[in-house]
């Protein structure tokens, strides 16, 4: 991931906050409260130049791809552990195929996608963007006695 220079404690928030801690965690290591850390993280993004947001946003992307492209390749490769029942012995599904437990690729998938979203934050890409529409309606009542 990229590092950005800024004075020690900001980089050590920066890099928490990528990584996956939580604000309040944060706030714990740093001795700050979580409003604070929030407010350092808005003063951090505010900081950043927009060709750091733009490198941030392009390893948003090679990490997705990197995302997808894994779950493609253990799915179509069943390079999964094998899921145990109670008795630690593998589970079979109905043809006797050993199955497969994809709950460790869940978990890390999950923890990957709040760390990009983390970083969507950070960069502005999760803004909602505004788009200007024009409306025009024109009625006709029909039925009605003219007074």
């Amino acid at each position: 991931m990229t590092q950005y220079r800024m004075p020690g404690r900001n980089q050590r928030i920066l890099d928490a906050y990528l990584q996956g801690k939580t604000q309040q965690q944060i706030g714990m290591e740093e001795d700050l409260s979580q409003q604070r850390v929030s407010y350092l993280l808005a003063r951090i993004r505010e900081s950043m130049e927009p060709e750091q947001v733009a490198r941030l946003r392009g390893e948003m992307s090679a990490i997705c791809h990197d995302l997808l492209e894994m779950h493609v390749r253990r799915a179509l490769t069943s390079d999964l552990p094998p899921a145990f029942n109670g008795k630690g012995e593998p589970l079979r599904d109905e043809n006797d195929e050993i199955v497969r437990d994809a709950g460790i690729s869940f978990r890390a998938t999950t923890q990957v996608l709040a760390i990009l979203e983390r970083m969507a934050k950070l960069t502005g890409a999760d803004a909602p963007e505004k788009h200007a529409a024009e409306v025009s309606v024109n009625y006709t009542i029909t039925g009605a006695d003219d007074v």
